[in-house]
């Protein structure tokens, strides 16, 4: 559940991925309710890692000058991918 957003910055929420391990690829799947809070899908930006075995942490960036709204509880998806 992410929160509203101050002007340039971030925030980070963990996904359990069993099986994930440091240096795996990542591939998030964003619903379009979540990236496109008040309208405007070019306030927020996205980035998927693994932080910890089974672990993939996602954060979620406000990158205008200008805070987002609060965006209501969705579902991310993460799909990890070893090379």
């Amino acid at each position: 559940d992410f929160t509203a957003l101050a002007a340039n910055s971030c925030e980070v929420l963990t996904v359990a991925v069993t099986g994930a391990v440091d240096g795996d690829g990542v591939q998030l799947g964003i619903p379009n309710a979540l990236a496109d809070v008040d309208g405007a899908t070019e306030r927020t930006t996205f980035f998927g890692w693994v932080s910890a075995a089974g672990t993939v942490s996602v954060r979620r960036c406000n990158v205008t000058g200008v805070a987002t709204a609060e965006p209501a509880a969705a579902t991310v998806r993460a799909v990890v991918t070893r090379f």
